[in-house]
């Protein structure tokens, strides 16, 4: 394989791996996210209603993605685990944490999540991504999902992959710091009637993948229901069933829509672990993560170049603080497995 020439970025932005064998070249080829000059920080909410009048929630906060404060880009989707047709959600990335602020001060904003608003279950999460303590990867040159959607963004070859560790290697704050996990403030969880707050610990991990088959070869699609797909979905259940064992506090698997909720060919998984740790113990250790690994890596051998099925995934590491969640209504179950994985 010819080695691509590298693109100039921002050196704070550079990973610097300190994992990889001596001599390693991966024998596939995966993507980088390379961002805009100047950019250092990108904001993601996730808004989620639960119920028959999810709807109503989620297309009031798509009114809201208009004006000067707007996001960079906004994408809809209904969760499939936990098992609930009815919950739907909607991420929001912005690069300008000023704007978000803003945005989220303005009265029609504060009153989708006010408590006294006679809305369904529903939430509002907030993670302030470092790019510093973020890794972005994809299997191919597209950009459909997530950070790879945000204006100013482009690839360039990665040679930090396949080898134990490649993951936190591709974070370029890890050559620093080992990223362990901060202790759990006093009131990091609050109520307040049906409201419940939480703020999140030092180093708090976030993951959200994309599974996009839009366009994929009968073959390669057939091959990605049967071999890939199950054990996916096997994988996010066990992390939902297991919080406290896996220090995975929410997880969900969604079915990407348009934004008038009609299915796309595309799905995702978000995340949060208690750290980093958590996520790689559970990458290292566990027969469900051994089995979507195994799978995947067999559909990209089989397919290689060519492979019609796209994957990608954004994970960062917090500092403290900036993670923030608002949970109306939700009731105890809705929180469950904040409060088993942060113990």
């Amino acid at each position: 394989m010819e080695r691509p020439s590298s693109s100039v970025v921002d050196p704070a932005l550079e990973p610097r791996p300190r994992n990889m064998p001596e001599g390693h070249w991966p024998d596939f080829t995966t993507y980088f996210l390379r961002y805009e000059a100047g950019m250092r920080t990108v904001v993601r909410v996730t808004i989620g209603a639960a119920g028959p009048r999810a709807s109503e929630v989620i297309e009031r906060a798509i009114a809201l993605m208009r004006g000067a404060d707007a996001p960079l880009t906004f994408e809809r989707g209904r969760v499939m685990v936990p098992a609930d047709p009815a919950t739907q959600v909607l991420f929001a990335y912005w690069d300008d944490l000023e704007a978000h602020g803003r945005w989220a001060r303005t009265p029609a904003v504060e009153q989708l999540f006010a408590a006294a608003d006679d809305g369904p279950p529903r939430w509002c999460e907030t993670a302030v991504l470092p790019l510093t303590h973020t890794e972005a990867h994809f299997s191919q040159q597209t950009r459909e999902t997530g950070l790879g959607r945000v204006p100013g963004t482009s690839h360039a070859f990665c040679p930090i992959v396949g080898y134990w560790g490649s993951g936190r290697d591709r974070i370029p704050i890890a050559a620093d710091d080992p990223l362990d996990p901060g202790p759990v403030e006093s009131g990091a969880i609050a109520e307040d009637g049906p409201v419940v707050t939480m703020v999140g610990p030092a180093n708090l991990c976030t993951i959200r993948t994309s599974q996009d088959w839009q366009g994929a070869p009968p073959d390669h699609l057939e091959w990605y229901e049967k071999e890939v797909e199950p054990v996916l979905r096997a994988g996010v259940e066990h992390l939902h069933a297991n919080p406290g064992d896996s220090g995975c506090l929410s997880v969900r698997y969604i079915r990407e829509t348009d934004l008038a909720g009609v299915d796309l060919d595309r799905t995702c998984v978000l995340a949060e672990f208690r750290s980093l740790a958590d996520l790689e113990r559970w990458a290292q250790d566990h027969p469900t993560h051994h089995a979507i690994f195994g799978a995947a890596m067999k559909m990209v051998r089989r397919f290689e170049e060519d492979l019609g099925i796209r994957l990608f995934h954004e994970v960062s590491v917090l500092p403290a603080g900036q993670f923030q969640a608002r949970y109306v209504d939700c009731g105890d179950e809705g929180t469950r497995s904040v409060r088993a994985a942060l113990g």
